[in-house]
């Protein structure tokens, strides 16, 4: 058996590593085109000289771990970025049952204010009785969502 391609693993799971930070998800496009690309190549490579096809299968395995790992990593982000989300627009709801007006700041709703909220952003617009309540989509830099008091929905903007 030929040596193991530590190199390209490494490289291949760096490169994923980046794409799975917060607020840049949408990276992760690069990789897999690059895998995609890896991957045609290869099989033409593997077609013409077969006794490197175990070579191709490390390294094509690393590129779906890879690939896998980010995805996943980026939808847990996305999954507790939504559950924090939904539960602080439900103390503002409850805040708003409890003493017939909205909150001043979110620290009065008794929501844990965590370090990872700092993408969120809550306050008061120059009409009464008027509040946002705004967050960042964490896979994507500049887009974001938006509850509206109203309808009790969120509205993805851009």
């Amino acid at each position: 058996m030929k040596k193991i391609p530590y190199k390209s693993i490494i490289a291949i799971w760096i490169g994923c590593g980046l794409c799975s930070q917060p607020m840049f998800g949408f990276l992760m496009i690069f990789p897999a085109i690059f895998a995609l690309l890896w991957w045609l190549i290869q099989a033409v490579r593997v077609y013409r000289q077969p006794e490197n096809w175990q070579r191709h299968k490390i390294i094509g395995a690393a590129w779906l771990i890879g690939l896998a790992v980010c995805g996943a990593i980026n939808a847990y982000y996305v999954y507790t970025a939504e559950q924090a989300m939904r539960q602080v627009a439900a103390d503002i709801e409850r805040y708003h049952t409890q003493h017939g007006k909205y909150p001043d700041k979110l620290a009065d709703t008794g929501t844990p204010v965590k370090q990872d909220m700092l993408h969120a952003s809550y306050g008061k617009t120059g009409q009464a009785e008027q509040v946002y309540l705004v967050y960042k989509v964490p896979y994507i830099i500049y887009d974001y969502y938006r509850y509206d008091f109203q309808s009790k929905q969120w509205e993805y903007g851009d």
